[in-house]
């Protein structure tokens, strides 16, 4: 389902004229992150300690993606 939706995003965008797209996900969503990279998505930066969840320090990752 995820690839899907990226699919119809990344056409959309296209269609509308957006040379663009970014988003942002934790490191550990390695799962997220593999598809990301499967879709064209780069890693542009990480955030260092972006987040606290159950007391654990976690980055995040700044993705991006240049539509031809």
């Amino acid at each position: 389902m995820g690839r899907r939706l990226l699919e119809e995003l990344n056409q959309w965008a296209i269609d509308h004229e957006i040379s663009r797209l970014g988003l942002t996900v934790l490191s550990s969503n390695e799962n997220a992150i593999n598809l990301y990279k499967k879709m064209g998505f780069k890693i542009e930066r990480t955030k260092e300690k972006s987040c606290l969840i159950d007391g654990v320090s976690v980055d995040e990752y700044y993705i991006g993606k240049i539509l031809a």
